[in-house]
């Protein structure tokens, strides 16, 4: 059983890159959001910070997923 499209090893190597690509941007920002909401829980206003990283990530968590 073949393959309807032709899949090459670059192409594979490019999706792979492109998904680690994604993958460390998204990581980043978690890690920069993260640290925003620690500080944040300090000052006891975690809610409005909480709903705040589920809108920003959810769309972009989609995408990742559905790329």
């Amino acid at each position: 059983m073949s393959l309807p499209i032709p899949v090459s090893a670059i192409d594979l190597l490019l999706c792979f890159e492109d998904f680690v690509l994604l993958l460390s941007f998204f990581s980043f920002q978690f890690i920069i959001l993260f640290v925003l909401s620690r500080r944040e829980v300090s000052r006891r206003t975690s809610i409005p910070l909480t709903y705040t990283l589920l809108i920003w990530y959810m769309p972009q968590f989609i995408l990742l997923v559905l790329l």
